[in-house]
């Protein structure tokens, strides 16, 4: 089963977004989908997925959605 979630990246410097994203592009079933202004998107992982490997700073505000 894959579980949604969203994240927001606008507290980020670019180069710590740009590697975050890779990690989330590298795992998730189908990449971030972006919203406008690329600084939030979705993503979707297996529900079994470590997210402690993902190293995701707590100001990215991760919540899962479903």
């Amino acid at each position: 089963m894959l579980h949604q979630y969203h994240i927001d990246f606008s507290q980020l410097s670019p180069d710590e977004k740009a590697a975050l994203s890779d990690r989330i592009d590298n795992i998730s079933f189908t990449g971030i989908q972006w919203e406008q202004g690329f600084q939030s998107g979705t993503f979707f992982i297996e529900e079994n997925f470590d997210l402690g490997f993902l190293k995701i700073p707590d100001c990215c505000h991760l919540s899962r959605i479903m």
